[in-house]
């Protein structure tokens, strides 16, 4: 009974509290991988292990504990408990049973005021999405599709994913969402547009969600805002996006702005800007970040860009995880012009061995460097379509990875800027 009650610190030195802490540091983590939100602060870390040392004892040992809040916690953070329910199963295997709804309500709550602190925006965009998600597969794939919706359409505000249930709860008169996603089958009495969806949405569902996005008014339907998306969909398939709302941006001004046959003319092919002597053929490296130094170094020796430029690259991976691998064996290494770029360049460096690139927790393995030196955000654009085109077309790949002299890549490039002139 003493253990159960509600403690203002604990110990810290035992084995069974260090043990928790370990336990309480996966919990946060799973918190911040599917919220998007990084509430693993050392103040929280101490709060929560400090909560569920007596949490652990009172379900442990069947303490009765009721929450009066809980029916308001599950209508107010209803998104926010499923999130917590997810994160808390570390914590379900330690002590080898489910926690009671009073329990995980309270939990929530501990949950909802850091993010409050951290992010009230967070919380406050949960309450009035445009569109809702309505979900009958677990929080993990549910998550999955919150988090490709939200990151692919910065634009729209997303529900945090709602089972059948809590959709029934909703009174979609007072609320009224623009659109209903759901994973399962709805009425087709409700009065809001509804949309079925794979939890792992394909690119023909994409094309589907732009299309619904359009009519209901959450998408510009210009032809510059639609050429944009486009262009969104194709590199969204074989590549991570750091920024989306800035490359969105860039995208529709680009479109928008600027007539079609005056862009031709200014942009570059990929061949033209890897010219022979920006070809590079290594039998293998020591380390990774020596590799990307290696591949700009042709843009080094050319005055392209300043020596510094390939630290900023490093640094942004070592920050960031390795989101610049456009697939596997393939990095498009990058940064931005005011980092070091005096002129448009491109550069490769094919590397005969392979080298491991460890970031952020996260590894891939390098075969070819694509260093890229940007001057803005357009005249680079059809080399990387011509890029993107290579590495969709297996046989150019395969030929470029396995190139064992300059002669082989540079056909390879000349060969993928056909594909797209």
């Amino acid at each position: 009974m003493l253990l159960a009650g509600q403690l203002q610190h604990v110990n810290g030195q035992t084995s069974f509290d260090q043990h928790l802490l370990v336990i309480t540091r996966k919990v946060v983590r799973r918190f911040c991988s599917v919220s998007g939100i990084d509430v693993l602060t050392d103040s929280f870390l101490k709060a929560l292990v400090t909560h569920l040392h007596a949490a652990y004892f009172r379900i442990k040992y069947h303490v009765p504990y009721h929450y009066i809040d809980l029916t308001q916690t599950k209508v107010t953070y209803q998104h926010l408990m499923s999130l917590t329910q997810f994160s808390l199963r570390p914590f379900e295997q330690f002590l080898k049973m489910a926690i009671p709804s009073d329990e995980l309500a309270l939990i929530t709550v501990y949950f909802g005021g850091e993010i409050r602190r951290l992010s009230p925006d967070w919380l406050a965009s949960a309450k009035h999405p445009d569109v809702w998600l309505v979900c009958t597969s677990g929080i993990g794939t549910s998550q999955l599709l919150y988090q490709q919706l939200a990151t692919r359409y910065p634009s729209i505000v997303f529900s945090q994913p709602m089972s059948l249930e809590d959709f029934y709860r909703h009174d979609l008169i007072d609320e009224r969402p623009k659109l209903i996603l759901s994973t399962a089958k709805l009425p087709e009495t409700i009065a809001v547009p509804t949309l079925w969806v794979q939890a792992i949405p394909s690119s023909n569902d994409f094309q589907r969600l732009n299309q619904a996005f359009y009519r209901v008014g959450l998408l510009d339907d210009s032809g510059g805002a639609q050429l944009a998306q486009a262009v969104l969909d194709i590199i969204t398939d074989y590549a991570r996006v750091d920024d989306f709302t800035g490359l969105t941006g860039s995208l529709r001004d680009y479109f928008q702005q600027t007539p079609v046959t005056q862009r031709v003319g200014e942009r570059r092919s990929l061949a033209a800007l890897i010219s022979e002597d920006h070809i590079q053929v290594l039998a293998g490296v020591s380390d990774w970040t020596i590799a990307v130094h290696q591949a700009l170094q042709p843009l080094e020796i050319a005055g392209i860009v300043d020596p510094d430029y390939a630290n900023h690259i490093i640094e942004a991976t070592q920050t960031s995880g390795p989101y610049m691998v456009l697939k596997e064996g393939i990095m498009l290494a990058h940064s931005k012009p005011t980092d070091g770029v005096n002129e448009l360049g491109m550069s490769v460096l094919v590397l005969k061995t392979p080298v491991v690139l460890s970031a952020h927790g996260q590894q891939r393995s390098l075969r070819v460097i694509f260093g890229l030196a940007p001057t803005d955000r357009q005249t680079h654009v059809q080399a990387l379509s011509q890029l993107l085109a290579l590495l969709q077309n297996e046989e150019l790949y395969q030929r470029l990875i396995l190139a064992d002299n300059h002669d082989e890549v540079h056909h390879v490039l000349v060969e993928a800027t056909a594909l797209i002139s």
